[in-house]
């Protein structure tokens, strides 16, 4: 509770359930939000280290503080600065909008850190794209990925899933020349965010490599 108490955690309803990461893995109780469906309990059971019981805002907050204690240390992030990313990474989490990669979430030092952003999560009710949003999300993605390779990673990689999805909520057949159009519009716009972020790091901190879109190719 004290991990998560003052945060947009604490007003939000969780619901208890016995998951495990395949059918063979012996289950294990994990805590997701009431209105996530149960395969989001499964994806939780499967990054989770361990086999004990576990909460997505438990798990989440380990990383996200090992994150702004990694920030502080290294210079890249102020303490006034904590906050705020930490409130973005959970807001995020939360709208199913974006997550690091496991290997963050498990503490996986030797593994390359990665930030993925769900694009069907952008839409709003009536079908648009919440552009303002999405550029948001990346900035953080950016900021995120920055810190856990301590600002010396030759590539921020940083990416989208989910492409099939929001073509499919949008009414476009996967091959149509619509749905290129849209793919091409979100990786220019995903590119072209990231690399002004990393512009923006590189200004303040000193010379930065460029983003990684690692999924899907630019086209």
């Amino acid at each position: 509770m004290a991990l998560t108490a003052g945060t947009i955690w604490s007003g939000l309803a969780l619901r208890r359930m016995r998951a495990a990461a395949d059918p063979d893995a012996p289950s294990r109780a994990v805590a997701i939000p009431a209105s996530w469906e149960d395969e989001a309990g499964m994806a939780l059971a499967a990054l989770a280290p361990g086999q004990g019981s576990t909460s997505l805002p438990g798990l989440a907050e380990a990383w996200i503080g090992r994150l702004l204690t990694r920030g502080q240390r290294l210079s890249l992030l102020r303490e006034d600065e904590q906050e705020a990313l930490a409130e973005s990474l959970r807001g995020l989490l939360i709208a199913r909008r974006g997550a690091p990669g496991a290997a963050t979430w498990r503490n996986d030092a030797k593994a390359e850190p990665r930030f993925v952003l769900n694009l069907p999560a952008f839409l709003d009710d009536a079908g648009g794209f919440d552009i303002i949003g999405y550029a948001a999300a990346i900035r953080t993605g950016i900021r995120a990925l920055d810190i856990l390779t301590g600002g010396k990673a030759h590539a921020l990689r940083l990416g989208y899933a989910d492409l099939s999805g929001l073509l499919a909520a949008l009414g476009l057949p996967y091959d149509s020349a619509e749905a290129r159009d849209v793919a091409a519009c979100v990786t220019a716009l995903t590119r072209g965010v990231a690399e002004f972020a990393s512009a923006e790091l590189a200004e303040r901190f000193g010379a930065r490599e460029s983003a990684c879109l690692f999924w899907p190719a630019p086209p």
